[in-house]
């Protein structure tokens, strides 16, 4: 589960950190 979770959690947290910068 976690091994799923974490790529998802990091994608996720990119994905925030794009919208942020923009």
């Amino acid at each position: 589960n976690k091994a799923i979770i974490e790529p998802l959690t990091w994608k996720k947290r990119l994905q925030i950190a794009l919208d942020v910068a923009t």
